[in-house]
């Protein structure tokens, strides 16, 4: 089994990212949606060459967006709204 979809949309306390993120080589998309305190997009996110879509819609404390998504070769659609802190962006 092999998993292509993270939903971790919701979780008002998460602040960081799941560790290993970077191992889900075949992730093709990534849901944070709602994570208020979310500060930043998660880490190794760039090494996810299968990636086709990240959604980051009212991760209102999301500062930044570091790393670059050039790696992201597959990436199609980004979705981001309701944003309060951020800073940098790529």
């Amino acid at each position: 089994m092999v998993l292509e979809k993270l939903n971790l949309g919701g979780y008002k306390s998460l602040k960081t990212s799941p560790r290993g993120l970077g191992g889900l080589t075949s992730l093709k998309e990534i849901d944070v949606e709602e994570c208020e305190v979310l500060e930043e997009r998660p880490s190794r996110v760039c090494t996810l060459v299968a990636l086709e879509e990240l959604n980051f819609v009212g991760c209102k404390s999301l500062m930044k967006i570091t790393g670059g998504l050039g790696g992201l070769t597959s990436l199609n659609e980004i979705h981001m709204k309701k944003y309060e802190a951020l800073e940098t962006f790529p």
